[in-house]
């Protein structure tokens, strides 16, 4: 058996470097990733607080190198050195060998990115959750239509809270790709990073009146929310920025309050795990299972080539990173930061090697 260094789950909220992990072995649509870089997501904490497995790898994004052959039903080809960024489901308990922090990990083959010539594989780590939540949720769930179109003042608005976190900054760049008026909702400190990234106009969130200011400005027809940030407040801001005509649709990260959705029933509201785009059962307990979800991964195949092009033609800028030291080791002090709230429009990078 083959075994490398990884950061694994030694019970709620806590990790420890293990030094003799098994290195995992790709299936049929899998290839082997030498991990370069890692970033961190609010996921990785939150999967080790909620639905720790102990002895499971831990960590999701990820940036490297094509270690051997993709397996026999991968569509897409590469070869050995490709450089390369993705996730996986760090923590997962049916598969606990395969996480991110580690110095191998196997992904699926059609779920990568190609990283394009000069980005750094620091930067391209931060891509792999964001891109995927930022397509799952804006163009499957909210049925958004993907289609390379000119921002006009006609064209449909489409409200982003959390706007300068990593998945609403991608969110920004798909909308206004796909020729949506991004709306955004985020700190007044972050005003000039989304209005650079193409938000039209953005709102303070901690305007009293700032769903409702969203509504006005809208001339109320704001059929469609996604919420980042994914609490009890957002929820609440987005409903009151939604149109008031039925059908309006909202889509959040995380479960939503029950409470908020009773507000206005009339709204089509609904959450994603990003998880279920492997088209793999997601074996957490309670509402953050899911069963195998086959049309999640179809959706996937035909989504990364889209993402590919927008990063080759320079469409797509990437979160920025914040490189850390101290490789694996330095990882579980990024955990406890994201986990105390303390990094803002940024993610955090360890280098693996160090």
């Amino acid at each position: 058996m083959h075994t490398q260094r990884a950061i694994i789950a030694e019970g709620p909220s806590r990790v420890r470097i293990d030094s003799d992990v098994e290195i995992p072995q790709p299936g049929d649509n899998e290839v082997l990733v030498k991990v370069h870089s890692v970033a961190l997501n609010p996921v990785d904490w939150k999967t080790l607080a909620y639905s720790s497995t102990p002895g499971a790898v831990s960590g999701c994004d990820f940036s490297g190198t094509i270690a051997g052959p993709a397996g026999p039903k991968s569509q897409r080809v590469w070869n050995a050195g490709d450089r390369v960024c993705g996730w996986v489901m760090g923590g997962n308990p049916l598969r606990p060998s395969n996480g991110s922090f580690a110095e191998y990990v196997v992904a699926k083959a059609d779920l990568l990115f190609k990283i394009p010539d000069g980005t750094s594989f620091e930067t391209a780590a931060t891509l792999g959750i964001s891109a995927s939540t930022g397509g799952l949720a804006l163009f499957k769930t909210l049925g958004l239509s993907f289609a390379e179109r000119k921002v006009t003042p006609s064209s449909p608005a489409v409200l982003v809270y959390g706007a300068a976190t990593s998945s609403g900054i991608i969110a920004i760049q798909l909308l206004q790709h796909a020729g949506y008026r991004a709306i955004a909702v985020c700190s007044p400190q972050n005003f000039g990073l989304v209005n650079d990234l193409g938000a039209e106009v953005a709102f303070d969130y901690h305007s009293v009146t700032c769903g409702k200011d969203i509504r006005a400005y809208t001339h109320d027809d704001l059929g469609h929310a996604l919420d980042c940030i994914s609490s009890t407040s957002s929820m609440a801001i987005c409903y009151d920025a939604l149109r008031s005509q039925p059908g309006a649709r909202y889509v959040s990260l995380d479960p939503f309050p029950d409470r908020v959705q009773r507000s206005r029933p009339e709204i089509l509201a609904d959450w994603i795990l990003t998880f279920s785009l492997t088209g793999d059962e997601v074996g957490f307990a309670g509402v953050f299972h899911r069963d195998p979800t086959p049309a999640d991964y179809s959706f996937g195949v035909s989504w990364y080539p889209k993402v590919d092009r927008m990063l080759e033609e320079g469409k797509l800028r990437p979160h920025q990173p914040t490189i850390m030291g101290g490789g694996l080791a330095g990882v579980a002090d990024g955990l406890e930061k994201l986990k105390k709230g303390e990094v803002h429009a940024s993610k955090l990078v360890y280098n693996v090697g160090e």
